[in-house]
């Protein structure tokens, strides 16, 4: 069976965030195949068109609950998010153990790539995480905003610096800028 990819929009003070779904599964439940941010390359609606060929705009009860709680949290409210609803049939074992891993990172607190990758087992893995995080299909739900260099500077973001900066602000997290440069 061939999927049958939908979307809904939510607003958020960056613009328009998509969050991609089906019903599929073994249950046949609605499940989040991603959240599209909207600093990502081409627009999220160049990668929707790429990414999920033939999607339409839709919504569904459950959509429609997780898309309040995902605008919540992009307008700095403390949400607590399950991880009921996403789809990791796409992921790898090891994504699906550093995302779990990051969507325990409690809200207020950053770890670095390399303690993340030693929490799953993988001491020199630091790399491996970061991978996983740009790649991350479910940003703010799994927060790797949460996830910073080493020497405790920003790192990347697929919704940017500036995204970055002010979600952790909102959670009270000031980090510090890299010496000679500015982030964000």
């Amino acid at each position: 069976m061939v999927a049958s990819w939908k979307y809904e929009s939510v607003p958020s003070p960056w613009g328009e965030v998509a969050v991609v779904w089906r019903v599929g599964g073994e249950e046949g439940g609605v499940k989040v195949a991603a959240i599209i941010l909207p600093s990502e390359k081409n627009g999220p609606e160049g990668v929707w068109k790429r990414r999920f060929p033939g999607i339409v705009r839709e919504n569904s009860p459950a959509i429609r609950l997780f898309c309040a709680d995902l605008q919540r949290a992009l307008k700095g409210q403390a949400v607590r998010f399950s991880l009921d609803l996403l789809d990791m049939a796409f992921c790898t074992d090891f994504e699906k153990k550093v995302l779990a891993a990051c969507f325990r990172i409690p809200q207020g607190a950053v770890i670095s790539y390399g303690a993340l990758a030693e929490r799953v087992g993988s001491p020199r893995g630091a790399r491996a995480v970061g991978r996983v995080m740009a790649g991350n299909p479910f940003p703010i739900v799994i927060p790797c905003h949460r996830v910073v260099r080493g020497d405790g500077t920003l790192g990347g973001y697929g919704g940017g610096l500036a995204m970055k900066k002010i979600l952790l602000a909102w959670e009270g997290i000031q980090v510090p800028a890299p010496r000679g440069r500015s982030q964000g």
